[in-house]
């Protein structure tokens, strides 16, 4: 089976009064075997990265794949956490944030592998006072495997990102109190 996304990825943010998030995830229709990838960002002056979580209503708690703190004049912070779902998951709970601006986007796929649905190994990358960050490649081993790029910006303003050469497809991002959220697939 072909891995394809399924339904139409979630974009959403929540506000400074609040350090947990709820997601709702209905629209995607998640099924049990389903691959969850969900990306966070948050504003925040300090380094927060290590205590926040993401659970699912039926599945439980997420894997935290790769977390990263930029630190300058526009602070983020970010996370990536994926799961392999074991039932129709409708909500997600993300906590232990930050009383900042936040963002998450939560994508997913169906006919990902059933033992190994992560092939690569994440990277980061920041970049003091600019949002062009250069992240490391990604060689997936599977054929047909997707490349899900996720992309943060802690910055005061309303300008929109390009999408990354090759995912203009699925690219979409949300503008939370404080800056960008963008994520972009490719085969």
């Amino acid at each position: 089976m072909a891995i394809a996304l399924r339904g139409t990825p979630v974009f959403g943010g929540g506000t400074a009064a609040s350090n947990t998030l709820t997601a709702d995830i209905s629209s995607l229709g998640v099924q049990a075997g389903d691959f969850i990838i969900v990306g966070v960002c948050n504003g925040n002056t300090t380094s927060d990265r290590a205590a926040a979580t993401c659970s699912g209503d039926v599945s439980g708690s997420f894997n935290l794949d790769a977390d990263l703190y930029s630190n300058d004049n526009n602070d983020t912070n970010a996370w990536a956490f994926s799961l392999k779902a074991t039932g129709s998951d409708a909500t997600l709970t993300i906590g232990n944030l930050a009383n900042v601006a936040h963002g998450y986007t939560v994508w997913a796929y169906t006919g990902a592998d059933a033992t190994t649905p992560k092939d690569a190994t994440p990277t980061t990358s920041t970049r003091t006072n600019s949002d062009l960050a250069n992240p490391a490649a990604i060689t997936p081993v599977t054929t047909g495997a997707k490349v899900l790029a996720l992309y943060y910006s802690s910055q005061n303003n309303d300008a929109a990102w390009t999408a990354p050469t090759n995912t203009a497809t699925n690219f979409n991002q949300t503008k939370n109190g404080k800056g960008r959220l963008g994520a972009g697939d490719v085969d």
